[in-house]
């Protein structure tokens, strides 16, 4: 009696399979960034991405001395990392990039990167590792280390 409910089960799995294959293959489902996906879809991924964020964040040592006046100095004069280049920065004289988003009432914002929280920790992460946190992100990995990326969340913290 297990036998036809196993092949049924197994005919049903490699259906499944085919099934998804060809929809993923045959691109028949869109997955560009130019139309919203289905609810269902949408908050699969946005779990996804939410518990990937996580687990990476955790190995990142939660920065302190923030609020320093030094830390918020040295941040503001880290241009070898060029940030200026498509951010417009308060303070920071260059051209008027329209790449990235302005800096400018940064620590003021709820979310960055469009969907992280705006902590010390989280804007930490995105300095440091934006590819990670987001393949599709315009913001290239710059190779910024862990003394450089706290001082530049020291200095952001200040722009209300």
């Amino acid at each position: 009696m297990w036998k036809p409910v196993a092949w049924t089960l197994g005919f049903l799995a490699t259906v499944g399979v085919l099934d998804a294959t060809a929809v993923i293959y045959g691109g028949l489902y869109n997955v560009a960034a130019t139309k919203q996906h289905l609810q269902p879809v949408y908050t699969v991924l946005e779990k996804a991405m939410h518990y990937s964020v996580q687990r990476r964040a955790r190995k990142i040592e939660v920065p302190t001395g923030l609020d320093t006046a030094s830390t918020q100095r040295l941040g503001a004069t880290l241009y070898q990392y060029a940030c200026n280049t498509c951010h417009t920065i308060p303070g920071i004289t260059g051209s008027q990039p329209l790449v990235g988003p302005p800096l400018g009432g940064i620590a003021s914002r709820q979310v960055i990167a469009g969907r992280l929280a705006n902590t010390p920790a989280n804007m930490v992460a995105w300095i440091t590792h934006p590819q990670q946190i987001d393949p599709a992100t315009a913001m290239p990995d710059l190779g910024v280390n862990g003394r450089d990326a706290v001082d530049m969340a020291a200095y952001l913290a200040t722009l209300r």
